[in-house]
């Protein structure tokens, strides 16, 4: 399958506005999942390279929780694929548990899809940072609701749920429940935020 570079725009553009159209169109692609795993890698890949770079170009004047990631290419590019992996996971089994029919291949590829259409609005933010850094903060925030938004409508068109309220809170719970446990398991391993000054 042959996708050039103004395909992919498009069906970024489609799966934002028509969310349930696009994910079919997407998925009707059938890519093997060789393609979805490489697809992953490339997808995490840029996105860290990029955040590194920004955080180079464009330090930020106090040390935040999460340096010891952003400084380094490879541990961005781990922490993304985890969460890709994570995202993909949860829509998979969080999704049947409540009747839904989805498979964890189909919930790789839209998770890996929605981390490239995010990679599109960072592109934007990291150019918008050099020109205007106030609005480069509003793209922080409608990157955050864009997630939510694509998360939401991709859960509902991979398992063929209808509202859309209930797969929202759906994925709040989800998000919050990964958070707890994440906080408890770096706990364990004695990996905590720095300390204020």
């Amino acid at each position: 399958m042959d996708l050039r570079l103004g395909d992919l725009m498009t069906l970024a553009r489609d799966t934002v506005l028509t969310p349930r159209e696009g994910v079919a169109r997407l998925l009707g692609l059938n890519l093997p999942l060789e393609a979805r795993w490489l697809a992953m890698g490339a997808v995490v890949s840029l996105s860290a390279v990029m955040a590194y770079l920004a955080n180079i170009l464009f330090p930020l004047p106090v040390e935040t929780p999460w340096a010891p990631i952003t400084s380094s290419p490879l541990r961005m590019v781990v922490t993304q694929a985890a969460g890709v992996l994570f995202v993909a996971g949860a829509m998979t089994h969080v999704g049947r548990v409540f009747g839904g029919r989805g498979s964890f291949a189909d919930a790789l590829l839209l998770a890996v899809w929605m981390e490239f259409v995010l990679l599109l609005v960072q592109l934007v933010q990291v150019v918008l940072m050099a020109i205007y850094p106030l609005t480069a903060t509003f793209m922080g925030f409608f990157a955050l609701i864009l997630f939510f938004y694509m998360l939401t409508h991709f859960t509902a068109a991979l398992h063929g749920f209808t509202s859309l309220i209930g797969v929202f809170v759906g994925v709040i719970g989800t998000l919050i429940g990964g958070a707890l446990i994440l906080t408890f398991v770096l706990g364990i391993l004695g990996v905590t935020p720095p300390a204020g000054n």
